[in-house]
């Protein structure tokens, strides 16, 4: 039977089962922090928690602000402090128009624009997806999503869920209104010639990403009369960032290094999760453009090209940290992991499931996860 997304039937049962899922998640997120919090030492010692504590929200709960959320619940507050640069303002902005309807319960605003982010992206991944996809391969990419061992940041007061929302939407629309992806994916030019019209005909559409980044520089450029100030100011957060550029090679380098030279201790597990995720992303979508390649697969070479930025951009830096949160929205590898055969999909899920019990865990009770 051919599934016709355009129906109204099939849209609200799909809206019924992403809603379903959805709240399936949050439960497995909230009994995770309910044994978290009386089963692990906790480690909260990073800047700014008192903005979390004073909130008088259950520690299950609140610790979903924990590190770089307790920086935009500052940021919506009190506007930049110093260093707060190197965090986008668009996520503040959006909790502190939430938190004054809210009573200034900024802690509550980004709880609820991260979830309701996240839900709506996973309504507008599920549509575009079975544009491409058999039904039951759109299902376990949307699982593999769920099930990633950092997917808790979706709904941590961290701005993933956002990022999500207009991420899926912008692919959903686009090839709804066959706009862009109408002039890259013709099969009629080569993908060379393809990207050429695209620019020609559609440079407004492919440059727009830049335009936050722009206004954010600009805004940089008037108040700090530093326009690169969200990079120059990433060495002062510990992570070992560099505002200078930085090979992969380079970082790869540093990483063995780490790991024999490093004592066993929690930061060691961190890097290894971190240089195990970079490799992981990186060669599932490697292994995907080579694949979509072979088959003139205009689509999926545009998706593990995305991928691929999404994961060597941060390496620029330097170093890998964060990469584990930054590998969410690597889209290729779950399209990989998807196209297994069920027995080794059920153990990478399975995994999976066991990484994120453990990572949310510690991320709850205050140690740094990425």
């Amino acid at each position: 039977m051919k599934i016709n997304l355009h129906s109204e039937g099939i849209t609200n049962r799909t809206a019924k089962v992403t809603y379903k899922l959805f709240i399936a998640r949050l439960v497995f997120l909230l009994i995770t922090a309910f044994f978290a919090v009386r089963l692990i030492p906790y480690l909260g010692n990073f800047p700014y928690k008192d903005l979390i504590d004073r909130y008088h929200f259950p520690p299950e709960v609140y610790s979903f602000a924990n590190f770089d959320g307790a920086h935009y619940i500052s940021i919506a507050e009190k506007g930049y402090a110093e260093f707060e640069q190197a965090f986008f303002p668009l996520y503040p902005l959006f909790m502190k128009g939430i938190g004054y309807i809210l009573e200034k319960n900024y802690l509550l605003a980004g709880l609820l624009i991260s979830n309701i982010s996240f839900l709506l992206g996973l309504v507008f991944f599920y549509r575009w997806l079975k544009e491409f996809f058999p039904l039951e391969q759109t299902v376990w990419i949307i699982v593999s999503l769920l099930v990633f061992p950092t997917a808790f940041f979706f709904s941590a007061v961290y701005s993933e869920g956002l990022f999500f929302l207009f991420t899926t939407a912008s692919l959903y629309f686009l090839k709804k209104n066959n706009t862009l992806l109408s002039a890259l994916f013709q099969h009629k030019r080569d993908f060379i010639n393809n990207i050429k019209v695209t620019f020609k005909k559609h440079f407004m559409l492919v440059i727009s990403p830049l335009f936050g980044t722009v206004i954010y520089m600009t805004y940089l450029f008037k108040t700090e009369g530093d326009p690169l100030l969200f990079l120059n100011v990433q060495p002062m957060f510990g992570a070992m960032r560099s505002s200078h550029l930085i090979i992969l090679p380079q970082v790869y380098f540093r990483y063995i290094k780490i790991f024999l030279t490093s004592a066993h201790t929690f930061q060691y597990f961190i890097a290894l999760l971190e240089f195990t995720m970079v490799t992981l992303t990186l060669f599932s979508a490697i292994y995907l453009l080579m694949k979509a390649w072979k088959r003139r697969n205009y689509f999926l070479i545009g998706l593990s090209l995305f991928s691929l930025a999404h994961i060597l951009l941060p390496t620029l830096t330097g170093t890998f940290s964060s990469v584990p949160r930054y590998a969410l929205m690597a889209l290729s590898m779950y399209v990989v992991i998807s196209d297994l055969k069920p027995k080794y999909r059920y153990a990478v899920a399975g995994l999976s499931i066991l990484l994120q019990i453990i990572l949310t865990s510690l991320f709850i009770q205050g140690y740094f996860i990425s």
